[in-house]
């Protein structure tokens, strides 16, 4: 499980750790997940998979992130993904103030 604090909100996902395996990537393409890269960069994104190529697509409607694109392989000009967690709940916790 992994905690974000965004301003006034408090957000715990719910992960399940999953393979960097074709089966996986096939079953997230389109899901959000958290991913690492091999600089320890993690990223809780959409994923779309592109051949080798993992794009990570900004979370949220407004689009307001910018993408990421990580590699499959070794030696590109990309960052390599190294780990994957898909998805499966998120929790709000809204600040008292907030709630009416």
């Amino acid at each position: 499980m992994a905690r974000f604090d965004l301003s006034d909100e408090e957000w715990t996902v719910i992960t399940k750790d999953e393979t960097l395996d074709d089966e996986s990537l096939s079953r997230l393409d389109g899901e959000l997940v958290i991913a690492e890269d091999e600089s320890a960069g993690v990223y809780f994104k959409r994923l779309r998979r592109h051949g080798t190529l993992v794009v990570l697509e900004s979370a949220n409607s407004s689009g307001s992130t910018s993408s990421e694109i990580l590699s499959l392989n070794d030696h590109t000009d990309h960052r390599k993904l190294t780990g994957l967690k898909s998805v499966v709940g998120v929790l709000f916790e809204l600040q008292a103030s907030n709630v009416r």
